[in-house]
């Protein structure tokens, strides 16, 4: 017993200061900036006055906001539904008031995403929890353990040689930059949102490693068309060959939370872009975020010791809440549909078509869009 638990304190220690950095990138997710002793203004504050700044200054964004405030929610009867027991969450009863987004896929209890009074974002189903993600995931020390170590490894040996580089004076910036990368692409999909975040931050990063974690937007490493198809079929309940026509074999992306087919439905024709979930992606990234805010506790009371008011674990949250939204693609198929209904007036603004019949938490279907990336403009 002894033997394990000095193994487990020697995990984490080995691989702290190496997980500072990755709370350096959650950091980075939301523009957090730390607060000299000088400074009061919090980072809630800091984001308010920019928003507002940016909406006065937009004569788009300025409609947007008045045609939200025109929405007029009426108060529904209630109907009560029961939330899908998943892995790192308990079931709980869900409100829907008469502004949900539902189809044939959706209103049977398992999936429904919903606006909640006095937001005017879809709620995901299955919302982050860290209290009930700890209290599972405590009791379950060989997980975390072991995803300390597969976190730890692939940075270790990234940070060893850019010390060496740096004792011995060699030029080797682009290769550790796709060392970095690769280390990244590797880990899951919240440590790849991670990477990605970086990816905007040249006050953070060289060029050489910018345009390499660029690259995480959508050239990570693919999962098998046999896993993607098979998901499919469990979500939508229906053969994939009787559904989707492969355009193209092979998947033309793919990011941190799931890959993207362009295919054509047989039932009419239409070009589809087709977003597949990754397989266990929710509890890969509960795990993760319980490590980060394992560290991030600990960091915090590094910071108390500073003299610093600095609540990493509160950023780790927020985190979480975010991607949690993420991974429910019904959600974000109900924020693209109400993004369509409030830009219907603007010509020079296109949203796809989402395919609702065909849309779950873990499938999205939407028109295809021949485009490209700001930055080859």
């Amino acid at each position: 017993m002894h033997d394990l638990q000095a193994t487990m304190i020697a995990s984490r220690i080995f691989s702290g200061m190496l997980l500072l950095m990755l709370l350096i990138v959650v950091v980075s997710v939301t523009g957090f900036v730390v607060p000299s002793p000088q400074k009061t203004s919090s980072f809630r504050s800091m984001s308010t006055t920019t928003t507002e700044k940016e909406v006065q200054s937009s004569a788009r964004l300025l409609k947007a906001k008045q045609l939200l405030e025109q929405l007029d929610v009426v108060e529904p009867p209630t109907t009560t539904m029961i939330a899908q027991d998943v892995s790192y969450t308990s079931k709980s009863e869900v409100t829907l008031p008469d502004s949900f987004w539902s189809n044939g896929h959706l209103v049977e209890g398992d999936y429904v995403t919903r606006w909640s009074r006095g937001k005017k974002v879809a709620e995901p189903l299955v919302t982050y929890d860290p209290v009930a993600a700890e209290k599972l995931l405590f009791r379950q020390p060989t997980k975390w353990l072991v995803r300390n170590f597969q976190i730890a490894f692939p940075f270790g040996i990234w940070a060893a040689g850019v010390v060496a580089d740096y004792l011995f004076q060699k030029s080797n910036r682009r290769l550790r930059a796709i060392q970095l990368k690769e280390a990244i692409s590797g880990l899951g999909p919240a440590i790849i949102k991670g990477g990605q975040a970086l990816a905007s931050r040249p006050d953070l990063l060289p060029s050489e490693y910018l345009e390499e974690l660029q690259k995480l937007q959508d050239d990570v490493p693919r999962f098998s068309n046999q896993l993607a198809f098979a998901t499919v079929e469990e979500e939508l309940g229906e053969q994939f060959e009787d559904v989707f026509e492969l355009v193209e074999q092979e998947p033309i992306a793919a990011a941190s939370i799931g890959q993207v087919y362009k295919a054509r439905l047989l039932s009419n024709g239409d070009l589809v872009a087709l977003k597949i979930q990754r397989p266990k992606c929710e509890e890969i990234i509960a795990l993760d975020l319980y490590v980060l805010r394992w560290w991030a506790g600990v960091y915090n009371k590094v910071f108390e010791i500073l003299n610093r008011d600095v609540d990493l674990q509160s950023i780790i949250d927020d985190f979480g809440e975010l991607i949690y939204r993420e991974i429910d693609y019904v959600a974000e198929a109900a924020n693209a549909q109400r993004f369509s209904e409030l830009y219907a007036g603007v010509t020079d603004v296109f949203v796809p078509k989402i395919y609702s019949e065909l849309t779950t938490s873990k499938v999205l279907t939407m028109e295809w869009v021949d485009g490209f990336r700001l930055t080859d403009s």
